[in-house]
């Protein structure tokens, strides 16, 4: 993340991490979902690309792969781009 006056993304908080920690991947999937609308009127595709960017950072600091549809996806622009 570059440019003036943006903070770099932090990760989950520890308190966050044991919150979700018993918790199912697909509720997980429904939650990024849902964060990733938060304040939008975007559409699915948008909001795909939003969370694609989400879980491309989140990869990336964790130091794993990231798949090419993850980053094929994060690349499409979004309105607030």
């Amino acid at each position: 993340m570059s440019g003036i006056n943006k903070k770099p993304a932090l990760m989950a908080s520890a308190e966050f991490a044991d919150m979700c920690d018993a918790v199912s991947k697909a509720a997980l999937i429904d939650a990024l979902w849902c964060a990733c609308q938060l304040g939008t009127d975007e559409s699915a595709e948008q909001i795909t690309t939003q969370a694609a960017r989400n879980i491309q950072i989140a990869l990336t600091e964790r130091g794993d792969r990231v798949a090419a549809s993850i980053r094929d996806a994060a690349a499409r622009c979004i309105d607030s781009d």
